[in-house]
């Protein structure tokens, strides 16, 4: 979770005293700026470590944006589990090498995105690998996205504050 420092919100409240709602506006606009930018980091990050698709982790992502009413915004991932089909697949003489996770190659002996369960030829199973909500837990890239949202929101915040005294985007 990130936060805007107690100081510089006392700060602004003082500034945008005079401004009617100055200080939502404000703080809702640095908010929803540090989501987008979230958003963005969860899919450069997510595929920096994963073999995976802009795409396959955009279609998972719901975004809520702050108001200045409702001073919160929340990024939710949902998904299944994804077909290993969908990652790098190679096959060679010793079998099939899904690549997942980016450095690592998972070994295996199924053909295609199906595993035989017994030698004989049924019954077989699908194959999948994790999917998105899973990538985007992994501690080194929720960690990123973290820092990132926090330094957008800290950096946006002073700029809406500016913003709001000189006049743009009221109505």
């Amino acid at each position: 979770m990130i936060s805007i420092d107690t100081k510089d919100l006392d700060m602004a409240k003082i500034l945008l005293d005079g401004v009617k709602n100055g200080m939502g506006k404000a703080v809702s606009r640095a908010i929803n700026r540090a989501s987008t930018t979230a958003k963005t980091a969860i899919s450069v990050e997510t595929r920096k470590e994963y073999a995976v698709t802009a795409g396959a982790i955009k279609q998972t992502i719901a975004a809520q944006k702050a108001s200045s009413s409702r001073l919160k915004a929340s990024i939710t991932t949902k998904g299944s589990p994804i077909l290993l089909g969908e990652f790098k697949v190679n096959q060679g003489k010793n079998g099939v090498t899904a690549k997942v996770k980016k450095g690592n190659s998972t070994k295996s002996g199924f053909v295609g995105t199906v595993i035989r369960t017994s030698s004989k030829g049924y019954p077989i199973k699908v194959a999948y690998g994790p999917s998105v909500p899973q990538m985007v837990g992994n501690e080194k890239v929720s960690k990123i996205v973290e820092d990132k949202a926090q330094e957008t929101l800290n950096k946006r915040f002073a700029h809406e504050v500016e913003a709001v005294l000189k006049g743009y985007g009221s109505k």
